[in-house]
């Protein structure tokens, strides 16, 4: 496979200043998440600090990996692209780009979907929901995964002769052909698109491939449905729940619903963007001898990058609205700082928490 790629001078960044900027705001996506996501990981799986439902723990750790997933297979070798302004890193890893896009992106937003549905279920039918374990948390997470490993490599299968390198947004994306071809038009006339086995219409794979970027694209927007519905739901089933306690001398304490709202708005304010640009991909025609205007490039290319905001932000939200989270975190810095100061001295001491001794 040869990668082709399309017109730099005119979809590529032209100026220096936006691609540092796109490249220091990645940077920080990369090590939030991967820093976030270690801890998170740490935090749930060593020292049981997040004290919430046993299955929302366990979807919160597979939106962990996920995010790492995302963070290294796709976001590093989008930094690199930007850098040297193309892309270096061979056909192999070009091909896993492409994977995880149609693998782990999507994956990662049902997740966000699965964490604020069950909260809300959680929430609304405490009694029925006792016999929810983690199990059956990893059991469904574990599904979601093997679906969607399945449609990215039936997806990378069928447009494995068909991978082009985008400047618009220094990813990879699928000349299919038909109506609004103006991203690959100088291309597609010399593409070797002969299929594999001969007896395979290549008609049928493009249209199979167009099929598969359409379901991802409406399930993505379902999903937004869904984090929204459900978040409305939970915020207002808990601020009655809450006001009932007050009324009868209680407390009910915001966390968990601080937690759903934050994740469920960051969610939909980084993906809404994207959703109406897929929508409006499929109604906004260009002919081949036309190119699109400055502001549609520039439409595709943020909100392509405002959806990897949601790979970074998990760690912030439990930061902020998980005191125990906050408490493990405070422990750990203060240790650190400990093992600093007596390191200088004559002696260091053992400072490590023990999951057995740990105080969370």
């Amino acid at each position: 496979m040869v990668i082709s790629s399309n017109n730099r001078t005119i979809y590529g960044m032209q100026s220096d200043t936006e691609r540092y900027t796109w490249i220091l705001y990645l940077v920080l996506v990369t090590l939030s998440s991967f820093i976030g996501d270690t801890l998170i990981l740490l935090a749930s799986l060593r020292y049981n600090a997040l004290k919430l439902n046993r299955f929302i723990v366990a979807v919160i750790q597979h939106m962990a990996v996920c995010d790492l997933i995302i963070s290294l297979t796709f976001v590093l070798p989008t930094i690199i692209s930007l850098l040297v302004d193309e892309w270096v890193l061979g056909d192999a890893l070009a091909s896993l780009h492409r994977f995880v896009e149609f693998w782990a992106l999507p994956v990662c937003n049902l997740f966000v979907s699965l964490f604020t549905t069950s909260k809300y279920i959680l929430v609304t039918y405490p009694l029925r929901t006792r016999g929810w374990t983690s199990s059956m948390a990893h059991v469904t997470c574990f599904g979601l995964w093997g679906v969607f490993f399945v449609v990215s490599l039936v997806s990378q299968l069928l447009c494995r002769n068909m991978l082009m390198f985008d400047y618009t947004s220094y990813e990879f994306d699928a000349d299919y052909g038909g109506d609004n071809t103006y991203k690959f038009d100088s291309l597609w006339s010399n593409l070797d698109t002969s299929p594999s086995p001969p007896s395979v219409d290549p008609d049928l794979l493009s249209d199979a491939g167009k099929y598969i970027d359409v379901f991802v694209s409406v399930l993505n927007f379902l999903t937004i449905l869904v984090v929204i519905l459900t978040t409305v739901l939970t915020l207002r089933y808990l601020n009655e729940a809450r006001r009932v306690s007050r009324r009868s001398c209680g407390s009910l304490r915001w966390q968990g619903i601080l937690t759903v709202l934050l994740t469920g708005g960051v969610f939909c304010v980084s993906s809404l963007p994207y959703a109406v640009y897929t929508m409006m991909e499929h109604f906004v025609k260009f002919s081949d001898q036309e190119h699109p205007p400055i502001w549609y490039i520039q439409l595709e290319r943020t909100s392509e990058y405002l959806t990897l905001m949601n790979v970074m932000s998990n760690f912030y939200v439990y930061a902020m609205t998980i005191p125990s989270f906050r408490t493990f975190l405070r422990i750990k810095i203060l240790r650190q700082k400990k093992q600093l100061v007596v390191g200088n001295g004559r002696v260091m001491e053992n400072i490590n928490v023990r999951k057995d001794d740990s105080p969370l």
